[in-house]
């Protein structure tokens, strides 16, 4: 079987751009996100396609290139593990650059980044400066105190840690899926009318 002339290996990458893609040559396809001009581009690709390795690759493209310094560069990416991973990855691949001290592409959440704007610029906007967003301990403060003197109909809670974990990795599914609360709430009003003994 054949590969498509846009998954073939891209012969010219830098080394600098082979050794963010961790060791290998991008593909073609790959190459064209990395090297695309700073406009806005859009890149569709499934799990374990190299999306992390093409986004590390992009800023070592970016700043050989000398259109920008990692410090001018945002990356943002979904949850905490993918943006700690990206980081990482981003880190590892300027390191041999021989750029000053300290300099480093800023790699947050979309969260984080918003929490980050609404922090500095939250007065322009007639709002209060301060903790808008909550922490992991207030969440999961906040979830074990809705078990305390409660009667489920449909819920058998056996221990409370287990029940706040997977409740808070439900929250965090919805938020990812932009399933708002009413939504949810429906499906479950559904859910329970299917199981409800007769």
């Amino acid at each position: 079987m054949s590969l498509h002339p846009d998954e073939m290996p891209y012969a010219d990458a830098p080394p600098e751009i082979i050794a963010a893609m961790n060791g290998r040559p991008p593909t073609v396809q790959q190459w064209r996100a990395i090297s695309h001009d700073l406009t806005p581009c859009a890149i569709v690709a499934g799990a374990g396609s190299g999306k992390t390795a093409v986004m590390a690759a992009r800023v070592v493209y970016l700043t050989l290139e000398k259109l920008a310094l990692p410090s001018q560069i945002l990356c943002l990416t979904f949850t905490n593990k993918a943006a700690e991973e990206l980081a990482n990855r981003v880190r590892n691949a300027v390191a041999h650059l021989g750029l000053p001290e300290g300099e480093e592409a800023t790699v947050l959440t979309y969260h984080a980044f918003a929490e980050r704007l609404l922090d500095d610029y939250g007065l322009r906007m007639g709002l209060e400066a301060g903790p808008m967003l909550l922490t992991a301990a207030h969440k999961w403060q906040l979830a074990s105190s809705l078990f305390s003197d409660r009667t489920f109909e449909h819920l058998e809670v056996r221990t409370v840690p287990y029940t706040v974990r997977q409740m808070l990795q439900l929250a965090d599914h919805c938020s990812n899926h932009l399933v708002t609360p009413e939504q949810l709430r429906a499906q479950a009003i559904e859910w329970a009318a299917h199981v409800e003994p007769k």
